[in-house]
């Protein structure tokens, strides 16, 4: 990554700075502690990874004197491609089509013999990842091959024995984590869908065999079973029927329609005599009657001699002989009467019996009716029995064509079940290959061989440079097998520290031998990331790594800036008086009243 500008505005304690000059050179970076010096290396890393050294995020790198328009530009080149990378935060100004910066990150991107294109994705988190896939690199890789900052909370020798191989396969542009988590997602999506499958085909083997089939066939002949009991039970209700009609006797209407003629006309004929014979004894007992009243006047005369009225002599002889004419008709008369009574009760009798006759007629062709409207119901029920025989007949047995449907089904699902089996089969072929994959990406994988082939180099440019640091007093080697007390070696990447053949473990060190340590693995790291990428940053900061350094020890650490000077800008960090002789240039940061840094 070859640098050409660093621009910041409103960036921590910055107004603004500018520095364009990355011609190889060592350069002090002087001043009090406070004033600003480590924001300048905050800026870059803030641009390209929205990340700082010290861990500053978010609206907290804004100058607090400002409070807005922080910006931070960062222009280089990676490997013939050119970028101009600009990141923004609470800021006020617009683009040329009026957009707000606000916060964003906006990347002017030349492909090495291509044309400018401005990349800006969807968010800033999108925009940042196309970022960091194109360089190829992180804040990680960045924090520990380019700035060496004392505030800088990672140190590669005491990480853990994950990040330290985290590391190296960054150095090695290899993300085994990454690839684990590709190749664990990849076989849990082989065995997800083994186990589909399988579901799938314990589903469809629970739903395949004849059995079902042979259940259609059962409910089939159940149902012919059922229907020829049904057509069988009409035929026998029809039978039923047939009999009641046969055995049910209906008298001769019309016959009894001319009987019961007879009896009304002889009825009537009867009745008319009675009444003749009524009126004449009505006749006779008038008589009679007459007879009565004429006896009685008679009887009035007893024992009188002459007339009231006429006053002459009543002549009782004559009375006698005419109340004896009188008597013989009287008992004539109620002689004739008793016969007509006679005459009339008789015929009475014959009258009831005619209407006794009549009425017990009626009734039969009232009950001839009701026959006829019973045999009439009873044909029409069987009419009905016998289109529901008909029905019952001619109903299609359902069950046949589910047969045929099952039989369908059950091709179906053999065939379905073969499909299944042979997908089956390209998953399980490729299973033993994703699980050599997952073991191959694992610690024991290829993580091991990797950081076994890499041991070798490291330790030797870990040496070349504590060699320079340590006037050859410590060596230093890596292995990635550690041997514990039981005896058993482990996986596990260890720096080894030896003394006079002695090995004394990192924490044992105090402060100063752990930076020149610290240090001189860091740079090995960065030669062999640098080997690896063809290319390398043609800047490099050290801030404040001379602490607790001796004489002989500072000596030592100037031979080694001027080392790295010869191909790049080399920016350090450093309050030591006696270095100031040594650099070629000096850059003094001062702070003004306001908390602002500026460059005196």
């Amino acid at each position: 990554m070859q640098a050409e500008l660093i621009y910041m505005e409103n960036f921590m304690s910055w107004e603004k700075l500018k520095i364009d000059d990355f011609t190889p050179g060592l350069t002090l970076v002087d001043g009090k502690n406070g004033n600003g010096k480590s924001g300048i290396w905050d800026g870059p890393g803030w641009c390209i990874f929205g990340e700082t050294i010290r861990g500053v995020k978010n609206d907290e790198v804004v100058n607090r004197r400002f409070k807005k328009d922080c910006f931070v530009r960062f222009v280089f080149s990676n490997r013939g491609d050119h970028f101009d990378v600009c990141r923004y935060r609470l800021h006020s100004g617009r683009d040329d089509g009026g957009k707000r910066f606000s916060n964003r990150l906006v990347v002017v991107y030349t492909p090495r013999g291509g044309k400018p294109q401005l990349v800006e994705k969807g968010t800033v988190a999108d925009t940042q990842k196309w970022l960091l896939d194109t360089l190829g690199i992180d804040f990680q890789l960045y924090s520990c091959t380019v700035v060496y900052a004392q505030e800088d909370t990672f140190n590669f020798v005491n990480e853990t024995d994950k990040n330290q191989k985290e590391i190296l396969g960054k150095v090695r542009k290899v993300d085994f984590s990454s690839a684990l988590v590709k190749a664990r997602a990849a076989l849990k999506a082989n065995n997800d869908k083994l186990d589909e499958i399988q579901h799938d085909l314990d589903i469809l083997s629970s739903h395949c065999g004849d059995e079902r089939i042979n259940n259609v066939i059962e409910k089939r002949d159940t149902f012919e079973e059922d229907r020829k009991e049904r057509v069988n039970n009409l035929k026998k209700e029809i039978r039923v029927k047939l009999a009641e009609i046969k055995s049910a006797k209906v008298s001769d209407v019309e016959k009894l329609n001319i009987e019961k003629t007879k009896l009304f006309e002889n009825g009537r004929k009867i009745g008319s005599l009675i009444v003749e014979l009524e009126k004449e004894r009505a006749v006779i007992v008038s008589d009679a009657s007459g007879i009565k009243l004429r006896l009685d006047t008679f009887d009035d005369l007893e024992g009188v001699s002459e007339c009231s009225s006429c006053l002459q002599e009543i002549p009782h002889e004559h009375i006698d002989k005419v109340k004896a004419d009188c008597i013989s008709r009287l008992t004539e008369l109620e002689k004739k009467a008793g016969e007509k009574t006679k005459q009339i009760k008789k015929w009475k009798m014959e009258e009831n019996d005619v209407e006794k006759a009549y009425n017990a007629i009626e009734r039969k062709i009232s009950e001839a009716s009701s026959q006829k409207a019973r045999i009439a119901g009873m044909k029409s029920t069987i009419m009905v029995i016998k289109e529901r025989m008909d029905e019952a007949a001619n109903d299609i047995n359902p069950f046949i064509k589910m047969i045929e449907d099952e039989r369908e089904k059950q091709k179906k699902i053999v065939k379905k079940m073969r499909e299944l089996k042979i997908k089956k089969r390209k998953f399980m072929y490729i299973t033993p290959y994703l699980s050599f994959w997952e073991r191959g990406f694992s610690d024991k994988g290829l993580k091991s061989f990797l950081f076994d082939s890499l041991c070798g180099d490291l330790t030797n440019k870990t040496n070349d440079y504590i060699n320079i640091l340590t006037n050859g007093e410590m060596t230093i080697s890596f292995d990635t097998q550690s041997k514990l007390k039981t005896g058993e070696t482990r996986e596990k990447f260890e720096c080894i520290i030896n003394i006079d053949g002695e090995k004394v473990p990192y924490r044992a060190y105090s402060g100063g031998e752990k930076t020149r340590i610290s240090l001189a693995v860091d740079l090995a790291l960065a030669d062999l990331m640098n080997d690896f990428y063809g290319s390398e940053f043609n800047f490099l900061v050290m801030d404040e790594q001379d602490v607790f350094v001796d004489d002989a020890g500072r000596q030592a650490y100037m031979q080694l800036l001027k080392s790295k000077a010869n191909d790049r800008r080399v920016f350090v960090v450093s309050h030591d008086a006696k270095f100031k002789s040594e650099f070629d240039d000096v850059i003094r940061v001062t702070r003004d009243g306001t908390g602002t840094s500026k460059i005196a």
